[in-house]
């Protein structure tokens, strides 16, 4: 056989095979389209690709789908809570403004406190000072004591502060021991014998009594004093009364005070009511003065009671015929 007829016969004969193989693929691809579920008949090898498409089908990557949506959601959690943070951060941070601006406040108030409280400090130290020697009063002291604390004046002994000016050096207070009769129109210095108290040694009650000062007891005195007359036979018309000082023998008058019912030279009355000339039976007279008293010096109390007839009587009493002395400085 020649060649030419060999080759032909070997073209005929792979014609045929490709023309039954085309055949056989066309009856497979028939049935592929006729199977319209198709599945898996074993494992399917991804090699590093990924499968897309919209198929649920329960492949080895549906885990990692469902593990990236729950990272995005946990970023979408995490994302809320960090602006949740940062709300915080800056409520936070105006909290800490306000309170810092609070605490500025206070400690400007505490300091005014501070400052309220130094002025007031010295104003009680000012106060303090303006009534050093000054000596308020309590209650009436009926038996008074008899020391530096006491305060005496012409309504009676009162316990001075302690601590306030401190104790009066000298005070005293003298009174009429006996009722004494007096000439009507004559001025006559009163019998002060009885000793109430003396605190420095300046009241003399021998003699008729006197304020005497001694060594070291010079200064400004207050004096004051009081006495009770009395008309025999209710014809009272005038009274006065004379606080004296001496020194060296010298003697002069430092408070005088005079009353009257009626003009005791013409006889007329004074007073409202008509006629009579015996207006009062009694009558208390008061006498005071400032008086700088040196060493030496003395003061004593007369008085002068004019009546139509009767006798004229001082009433004796601790609390009605009297005389005080303070030192003041």
């Amino acid at each position: 056989m020649s060649s030419e007829r060999l080759l032909k016969d070997d073209i005929n004969t792979q014609f045929g095979i490709i023309s039954n193989a085309i055949k056989l693929i066309q009856q497979k691809e028939l049935k592929l389209v006729k199977d319209t579920s198709p599945k898996l008949g074993g494992d399917l090898h991804l090699n590093g690709y990924s499968i897309i498409g919209l198929d649920t089908a329960n492949t080895s990557n549906t885990a990692n789908t469902s593990n990236i949506a729950t990272n995005t959601s946990n970023i979408a959690t995490n994302t809320s809570n960090i602006a949740t943070n940062t709300t915080n951060i800056s409520t936070n941070t105006t909290n800490t403004t306000t309170n810092t601006s609070n605490i500025s406040t206070n400690t400007s108030n505490i300091a005014n406190n501070a400052s309220n409280i130094a002025t007031n400090t010295t104003n009680i130290s000012t106060n303090t000072t303006a009534i050093q020697g000054k000596h308020p009063l309590t209650t009436v002291d009926t038996a008074p004591a008899d020391n530096a604390n006491n305060l005496i004046t012409s309504k009676g002994v009162y316990d001075a502060i302690a601590g306030v000016g401190g104790g009066m050096s000298a005070y005293c207070q003298a009174h009429l021991g006996a009722l004494q009769t007096l000439s009507s129109g004559a001025q006559t210095r009163l019998n002060m014998t009885v000793e109430d108290i003396d605190v420095g040694g300046i009241y003399d009650h021998s003699g008729q009594g006197e304020i005497k000062i001694p060594a070291g007891k010079a200064g400004d005195y207050m004096v004051t004093a009081k006495a009770n007359l009395l008309s025999q036979n209710k014809s009272m018309i005038q009274v006065i009364g004379e606080l004296y000082r001496v020194r060296s023998g010298s003697a002069t008058r430092i408070d005088y005070e005079r009353y009257e019912t009626h003009d005791s030279s013409s006889g007329t009355d004074t007073n409202e009511d008509s006629g009579s000339k015996d207006d009062f039976n009694y009558f208390t007279i008061r006498m005071e003065a400032l008086v700088s008293l040196q060493e030496g010096d003395t003061v004593y109390m007369s008085v002068r009671g004019d009546v139509l007839s009767g006798a004229v009587y001082v009433k004796a009493s601790d609390d009605i015929t009297k005389i005080i002395a303070m030192k003041l400085n």
